[in-house]
């Protein structure tokens, strides 16, 4: 009952979940989900929002950490990283509690409220 999606290193994807069927989340009103699999040169996306202007995102990983970098939060969003065990994440510097990340597997998921500051999520 699962579809694999077979993602590259460097890869930032930007999707809108509905279904369990990728594997991805674990509920089917994940919302808006943008999914990354960081590599150690630093990768670039420009997302195209709904009313036309762009958002930014960058994702790398070195020294044992994955660091996302979005230039602002439009919606409530949920970023998911392949990254393997994660220890702690750190939103814009301060760690957050468990209730707004978690682990499934390889993926670490992480919430995001909307801002319009730009964010840095590292995940360790």
């Amino acid at each position: 009952d699962r579809i694999p999606i077979f993602v590259r290193e460097g890869a930032i994807i930007p999707l809108a979940i509905s279904s369990t069927v990728s594997g991805l989340v674990d509920s089917a009103d994940a919302g808006f989900t943008v999914f990354v699999a960081p590599g150690p040169t630093t990768s670039r996306f420009v997302h195209y929002e709904d009313d036309d202007t762009r958002t930014g995102i960058e994702a790398e990983t070195g020294a044992g950490a994955a660091t996302v970098r979005i230039a602002r939060v439009t919606k409530a969003t949920r970023l998911v990283v392949r990254q393997g065990v994660a220890s702690a994440v750190a939103l814009n510097g301060a760690a957050l509690g468990h209730e707004r990340w978690g682990q499934n597997g390889a993926r670490v998921w992480v919430m995001l409220e909307p801002s319009e500051n730009p964010v840095t999520i590292e995940i360790h």
